[in-house]
Protein backbone atom coordinates (compact mmCIF):
# COMPACT_ATOMS: atom_id res chain seq x y z
CA UNK A 1 0.00 0.00 0.00
CA UNK A 2 1.28 3.21 -0.78
CA UNK A 3 0.80 5.97 1.88
CA UNK A 4 2.37 8.70 0.37
CA UNK A 5 -0.32 7.98 -2.84
CA UNK A 6 -2.89 8.06 0.19
CA UNK A 7 -1.88 11.09 1.75
CA UNK A 8 -1.69 13.14 -1.25
CA UNK A 9 -4.90 11.36 -2.83
CA UNK A 10 -7.13 12.66 0.69
CA UNK A 11 -4.86 15.82 0.46
CA UNK A 12 -6.30 16.84 -2.68
CA UNK A 13 -9.75 15.97 -2.26
CA UNK A 14 -9.50 18.24 1.13
CA UNK A 15 -8.02 20.83 -1.21
CA UNK A 16 -10.51 20.55 -3.72
CA UNK A 17 -13.49 20.26 -1.21
CA UNK A 18 -12.15 24.01 0.31
CA UNK A 19 -12.43 25.57 -2.84
CA UNK A 20 -15.92 24.06 -4.40
CA UNK A 21 -17.97 22.99 -2.04
CA UNK A 22 -20.04 26.31 0.04
CA UNK A 23 -20.06 24.42 3.57
CA UNK A 24 -20.63 27.17 5.11
CA UNK A 25 -23.57 28.75 3.42
CA UNK A 26 -26.19 28.22 5.44
CA UNK A 27 -28.74 27.36 3.07
CA UNK A 28 -26.74 24.29 2.10
CA UNK A 29 -28.09 21.52 4.22
CA UNK A 30 -26.71 18.18 3.24
CA UNK A 31 -22.60 17.35 1.85
CA UNK A 32 -22.76 13.08 1.01
CA UNK A 33 -19.66 11.20 1.12
CA UNK A 34 -20.69 7.88 -0.47
CA UNK A 35 -18.53 5.08 -1.44
CA UNK A 36 -18.81 1.37 -1.55
CA UNK A 37 -16.15 0.62 0.83
CA UNK A 38 -13.96 2.44 4.46
CA UNK A 39 -13.47 5.24 2.13
CA UNK A 40 -16.36 7.56 2.81
CA UNK A 41 -15.22 6.94 6.71
CA UNK A 42 -11.54 7.73 6.00
CA UNK A 43 -12.58 10.96 3.91
CA UNK A 44 -14.54 12.13 6.09
CA UNK A 45 -12.36 11.51 9.48
CA UNK A 46 -9.40 13.41 7.18
CA UNK A 47 -11.76 16.32 6.41
CA UNK A 48 -12.21 16.77 10.06
CA UNK A 49 -8.88 15.73 11.34
CA UNK A 50 -7.27 18.93 9.05
CA UNK A 51 -10.37 20.99 9.96
CA UNK A 52 -9.42 20.90 13.35
CA UNK A 53 -5.66 20.64 12.42
CA UNK A 54 -5.25 23.92 10.32
CA UNK A 55 -8.56 25.45 12.95
CA UNK A 56 -10.83 25.70 10.62
CA UNK A 57 -14.26 26.79 12.70
CA UNK A 58 -16.85 27.23 9.63
CA UNK A 59 -16.03 23.32 8.76
CA UNK A 60 -15.93 21.99 12.00
CA UNK A 61 -19.24 23.68 12.55
CA UNK A 62 -20.42 22.21 9.38
CA UNK A 63 -19.95 18.66 10.51
CA UNK A 64 -23.37 17.54 11.29
CA UNK A 65 -24.49 18.22 7.25
CA UNK A 66 -21.83 15.21 6.37
CA UNK A 67 -23.76 12.18 5.51
CA UNK A 68 -21.76 9.18 4.54
CA UNK A 69 -23.87 6.76 2.65
CA UNK A 70 -22.83 3.08 1.54
CA UNK A 71 -23.02 2.61 -2.27
CA UNK A 72 -22.62 -0.68 -4.07
CA UNK A 73 -20.16 0.80 -7.24
CA UNK A 74 -17.54 3.86 -7.02
CA UNK A 75 -18.71 4.98 -10.34
CA UNK A 76 -20.63 8.02 -11.46
CA UNK A 77 -23.87 6.17 -11.58
CA UNK A 78 -24.09 5.24 -8.37
CA UNK A 79 -25.21 9.11 -7.41
CA UNK A 80 -28.41 8.13 -7.91
CA UNK A 81 -27.93 5.23 -5.49
CA UNK A 82 -26.73 7.71 -3.05
CA UNK A 83 -29.47 10.26 -3.09
CA UNK A 84 -32.22 7.58 -2.72
CA UNK A 85 -30.75 6.17 0.30
CA UNK A 86 -32.38 6.74 4.22
CA UNK A 87 -29.71 7.91 5.43
CA UNK A 88 -30.00 11.03 2.66
CA UNK A 89 -34.05 11.00 2.54
CA UNK A 90 -34.29 10.70 6.47
CA UNK A 91 -36.91 13.32 7.95
CA UNK A 92 -34.78 15.89 8.25
CA UNK A 93 -33.91 16.19 4.94
CA UNK A 94 -36.94 14.80 3.08
CA UNK A 95 -38.60 18.41 3.72
CA UNK A 96 -35.95 19.99 1.67
CA UNK A 97 -36.04 19.58 -2.52
CA UNK A 98 -32.94 17.65 -3.11
CA UNK A 99 -31.61 16.97 -6.62
CA UNK A 100 -28.43 15.89 -8.17
CA UNK A 101 -27.92 19.60 -8.90
CA UNK A 102 -27.86 20.18 -5.57
CA UNK A 103 -24.73 18.13 -4.71
CA UNK A 104 -21.06 18.08 -5.32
Amino acid sequence: LDFQGLARFYQSLYTYFLRHVPYSTPTLRAIVIASPGWVRDAVFDFIMAEASRTSNKSLLAARNKFIKVHVNSPHVHSLVEALKSPEVRSPHTQEDNYSPEHHV
